[in-house]
């Protein structure tokens, strides 16, 4: 039995049907309610109770209304999601048993929407006699197959996201070899299924909100950020630098640089003409503030250096010459270094085994380069001894505060260094060097 209410009810309007249900127009609501079942007032004749509230049932006009607009913000987020996920292509066709599709028809190899590894056959004229040849869809592009029955009821149980693989292959019929990234169920013959191909991440979103993180250009937020780590993550946050020189900043309110982190493991913490000065037992000090505490704790620190445009050459252990060093290990992980001599700040060259390490004492290597020296190796001096190979030459014990990943030094490169924070051990006046320690030169 069917029955169309009348649609230019008023208040209070009354109508009973032949089952004896008798309903009440309720004009502030706009809609009917059930006012009586069967006369009775508490029972129908199916044997029912009446509910203790009035049942609310929705006009053909108010119905209308809200499915409209619902459709409104189905379509709208369709099209925020094709901002984000531009559409390729998109058809619909009638699911059949075998490869040879017809136009119109469409198959999956493996008669599944679970396999791995699949195969497509789409025919290039789609359900409504529309061409669609797919040539848009490139390896790296995803495909999504529904089932267009179950997306009008609003269920899911029979679906595929694919990834294609290899190009889209075939005239009249194209053949498109895909990987499973989710699906669930299978596709059934005679189905008429959605087909719509889709890519992320390849164009630039640049008319959204602050909300949003573009993929060009620079992208500025509002707010605080959190980020919080995966259960099991070994990390929750992580930067992969390109080539240039700075991997992380922070920027005060006026745009300038107040901390960065380089891509050689630098740490820079204010501008060079006014460096952050550490106040605090919990402040990170600067280059800047260390050498102003050496400079006060120990009066007249010392530095040596391997000399103004001087090559240092990298050797075996050995007795050494002046413009030679070895390590206890090619590695930047080594602990210590053997030296004859360097330079002062006088401009002399001095056997560095007539200088003792202090707790400000440090060092650092570069590979030698009179435009661009690249940093190998930076440690604390721990102390300085005569060495084993001669009784000239100096054995540094390093404490290792940084070395370039992965660095290996070699015997084909030439280096410089500097020691800071050392002072003036035992005199070398009485002291008689052998001429083979000079090398070629001799002082």
């Amino acid at each position: 039995m069917s029955y169309s209410f009348p649609k230019d009810a008023k208040e209070g309007d009354v109508v009973t049907l032949e089952n004896g249900v008798a309903y009440q127009f309720d004009e502030a609501k706009d809609c009917w309610l059930v006012k009586d079942v069967a006369g009775s007032g508490s029972s129908s004749d199916w044997g029912f109770p009446l509910p203790e509230e009035q049942v609310e049932y929705a006009t053909l006009e108010h119905s209308d209304g809200r499915d409209n607009a619902l459709q409104l913000q189905i379509d709208e987020l369709e099209q925020e999601i094709d901002i984000i996920a531009p559409r390729l292509e998109a058809a619909q066709y009638k699911y059949v048993a075998a490869p040879s599709v017809k136009p119109g028809e469409m198959h999956i190899a493996s008669g599944s929407f679970t396999r791995a590894d699949d195969m497509v056959f789409f025919n290039d004229t789609a359900l409504d006699g529309t061409t669609h040849a797919w040539g848009s869809l490139h390896v790296g592009d995803y495909l999504e197959i529904t089932d267009t029955q179950e997306k009008n009821t609003r269920t899911a149980e029979n679906y595929a996201m694919y990834l294609v693989t290899v190009e889209p292959e075939g005239e009249g019929m194209k053949q498109i070899q895909v990987s499973l990234v989710k699906g669930v169920g299978a596709p059934a013959v005679d189905d008429i299924l959605d087909a719509k191909g889709f890519e992320i991440g390849s164009n630039d979103i640049n008319d959204l909100d602050e909300r949003y993180v573009k993929t060009g250009g620079e992208s500025e937020t509002t707010g605080s950020i959190v980020i919080k780590s995966a259960e099991g993550s070994s990390h929750n946050f992580g930067l992969h630098s390109q080539d240039n020189s700075t991997a992380f900043w922070i920027k005060n309110k006026a745009n300038n640089y107040i901390f960065s982190v380089q891509n050689d493991g630098r740490l820079i913490a204010g501008p060079e003409n006014s460096p952050f000065i550490a106040t605090k037992a919990n402040h990170i000090t600067t280059k800047s503030y260390v050498d102003s505490q050496i400079q006060s704790s120990s009066g007249s620190p010392r530095l040596l250096h391997s000399g103004w445009d001087i090559k240092y050459k990298y050797v075996a252990l050995k007795s050494l010459d002046q413009k030679e060093f070895a390590l206890n290990s090619s590695a930047s992980s080594a602990n210590t270094m053997y030296l004859f001599k360097a330079w002062n700040q006088d401009g002399y060259s001095v056997r560095v085994l007539d200088y003792q390490a202090t707790q400000d004492s440090y060092i650092e290597i570069w590979e030698y380069d009179t435009s661009n020296p690249t940093p190998v190796l930076r440690a604390g001096v721990k102390k300085i001894e005569q060495s084993g190979y001669s009784q000239h030459d100096s054995k540094i014990t390093l404490e290792r505060i940084w070395g370039k990943p992965s660095y290996t030094f070699s015997t084909y490169r030439y280096y410089s260094f500097v020691i800071r924070g050392l002072s003036v051990g035992a005199s070398s006046a009485s002291i008689d060097i052998p001429d083979d320690k000079f090398g070629e030169e001799k002082e």
